[in-house]
């Protein structure tokens, strides 16, 4: 499951631009591609381009890891072993597939990596996707229970109970990439960055003013706005990636429940966290959840900030 997120910059950036700040220090903006979408990344250092490509080298790394579709990635593997087969996977995957389990649990499985099958089925990403029969969503959701997926923490691995199961932490990888990416930055002494990884945004740095883009408006049209200081911003919406059939539209946030695209009440969800790839799984889970339903959720989790927007263009901000 992959979200498409529309956090804009209230930055002003100039891509590929390199220029002067201070005598020691420059800025530059690169942009690239990985992970299934753009990479922009604007960095404030004394080696600024060499900071910046090492972003990208990161977001590669990360993605050689955890793509459902590249062969080397643990995530293939795990997907390609028959059912009921042990697959060992590396600290990194195993700890992010915990988190995952975890929103899972706290979000009453409406979070669930298991979907992998279901949004498959629903193909988002072809040139001409069309609505599967009910009668094939009904069969297919019965592969989808996080619950059927078993860690095992002595060895590091993962098992997948039934046959045909498989996973994607497209729901949460950018947000464990835009992790790794700023920790690298400031343990190469970088104390000035933007990380943009398709709508993924990790500020590092003190008090950047981000815009959140409204819904089915020009780009860089803002319903609100946020200011933060070493955090990420991550939005999740319908308003990305959908298609329409006879006058309706359908989505790419799919609900667990019944196979649909969720009916939810909002328009977009952001949710601002130290930790990105909590921010990428929680915004997934609170817009498909409703407000109702999301208002209660959000209480489960600490040192969040959620910001929605619903049908009605109205502005909800919660904080723990």
């Amino acid at each position: 499951m992959k979200k498409i997120l529309a956090v804009i910059l209230a930055v002003l950036v100039v891509g590929g631009a390199v220029f002067c700040i201070t005598s020691q220090t420059k800025t530059t903006s690169i942009t690239d591609y990985a992970m299934n979408t753009v990479i922009f990344v604007t960095v404030t250092s004394r080696n600024c381009r060499e900071d910046a490509l090492a972003v990208v080298d990161e977001v590669r790394r990360v993605e050689s890891l955890m793509s459902a579709t590249l062969p080397e990635s643990d995530i293939y593997k795990i997907n390609s072993a028959k059912a009921g087969t042990a697959v060992s996977v590396s600290g990194e995957v195993y700890s992010l597939l915990e988190l995952s389990l975890e929103i899972s649990k706290k979000t009453d499985g409406i979070f669930d990596i298991s979907i992998n099958p279901l949004s498959e089925l629903w193909d988002f990403n072809s040139e001409k996707p069309s609505v599967p029969e009910d009668e094939q969503i009904k069969k297919t959701l019965e592969l989808v229970n996080y619950k059927d997926i078993v860690l095992n923490p002595e060895d590091k691995t993962v098992t997948l109970k039934k046959e045909g199961m498989s996973i994607s932490l497209g729901a949460v990888a950018k947000g464990y990439a835009a992790d790794c990416c700023a920790e690298l930055l400031k343990k190469r002494g970088v104390k000035e960055a933007i990380i943009d990884l398709g709508g993924n945004i990790y500020v590092v740095g003190k008090n950047k003013t981000i815009g959140i883009q409204t819904p089915y408006e020009k780009r860089g049209t803002y319903f609100t706005t946020c200011r933060v200081s070493d955090k990420s911003v991550v939005t999740s919406g319908a308003y990305e990636r959908y298609f329409t059939k006879g006058g309706k539209m359908y989505h790419h946030i799919l609900d667990t429940q019944n196979g649909y695209p969720s009916r939810a009440d909002l328009k977009s969800v952001s949710v601002v966290s130290e930790n990105s790839a909590l921010a990428d799984g929680l915004s997934t889970a609170f817009f498909a959840s409703g407000e109702k339903k999301a208002r209660e959720l959000a209480k489960k989790f600490t040192d969040v900030e959620v910001i929605m927007l619903t049908e009605n263009d109205i502005t909800v901000r919660l904080t723990d």
